[in-house]
């Protein structure tokens, strides 16, 4: 059985993938914000995604061990998530602080 221990998210790890694809690209989000970021939101641009494509996306946490030097821990994935890339789209800030908060 897993044992808890309580510490700090070093970073998060957002997965991400269109249905052509055959692996998931992975991005990692600091989980560490500046001051004038909210609590609990963290951004991420994504540069590689096509128009008229569907993305799926999942998020994990990573921590680093305390006793073995080097060593981190990933959490299960989030629930997965799904996203429409259209031109010209823009996301609203309270879709992303939103979407944030189940990091």
């Amino acid at each position: 059985m897993p044992v808890l221990v309580h510490g700090e998210v070093d970073y998060y790890v957002l997965y991400y993938k269109s249905p052509e694809d055959v692996n998931y690209y992975k991005r990692r989000i600091d989980a560490k914000r500046s001051r004038d970021e909210a609590p609990g939101t963290f951004v991420a641009q994504l540069t590689n995604l096509y128009n008229f494509t569907t993305y799926k996306l999942a998020v994990s946490a990573v921590t680093k061990s305390t006793k073995a030097p080097g060593k981190l821990y990933e959490s299960q994935f989030s629930s997965y998530h799904q996203i429409f890339v259209s031109p010209g789209c823009t996301v609203p800030s309270e879709m992303v602080s939103v979407f944030a908060r189940y990091l």
